[in-house]
């Protein structure tokens, strides 16, 4: 019996550890960002006039993610370079964290990424996939996640009482240039 067994293991398939895909150099990327915010921070931190007790917006853009890799983990910087953002009620104007850096933090499981990207006035957590990879090397990523807004608990920007019912999802692809 215990020559069948070693017999067994003698046979049974090596699992080798696949090394994630490279992530690191730089992305082009564009988003759409949906935000639900109260009057007073549509007002006194957007600039716009108020639609209501709750104001919807979407904005548009896109920018450049220059990340460096060890292993699993990456870091780097985003830098937004265009934006346009529409009230529901068809206002226009620009976000004002337009050309602010952001560091970026992330983890590879896979198939999968974790970003995390901490800016002046927003920290996001989003969830994202490598949708395509050539001989190793990732060429597209999409994903999305909340942001914490200024004055949330959670946010490093104190800007007066909390934004209850502040919210900001946002939805990413990125390519390699």
């Amino acid at each position: 019996m215990a020559a069948a067994a070693v017999m067994l293991m003698m046979l049974a398939p090596t699992v080798v550890a696949k090394a994630p895909a490279d992530v690191s150099g730089t992305w082009d990327v564009a988003f759409v960002d949906r935000l639900r915010t109260p009057a007073w921070v549509a007002q006194d931190i957007l600039g716009i006039v108020p639609e209501g007790p709750m104001t919807q917006i979407i904005c548009t853009g896109s920018g450049s993610m220059t990340l460096t890799q060890a292993g699993a983990s990456f870091s780097g910087t985003y830098v937004q370079s265009s934006n346009q953002c529409v009230t529901k009620a068809g206002q226009v104007f620009q976000d004002p964290l337009t050309f602010i850096p952001f560091s970026v933090l992330g983890e590879i499981n896979g198939s999968s990424l974790s970003l995390f990207i901490d800016g002046p006035a927003l920290d996001c957590d989003y969830r994202a996939v490598i949708a395509d990879v050539d001989q190793g090397v990732a060429t597209a990523i999409s994903g999305g996640g909340p942001c914490i807004v200024p004055g949330h608990p959670k946010s490093d920007v104190p800007s007066g009482p909390p934004p209850a019912g502040t919210s900001v999802t946002l939805s990413f692809v990125a390519w390699r240039p």
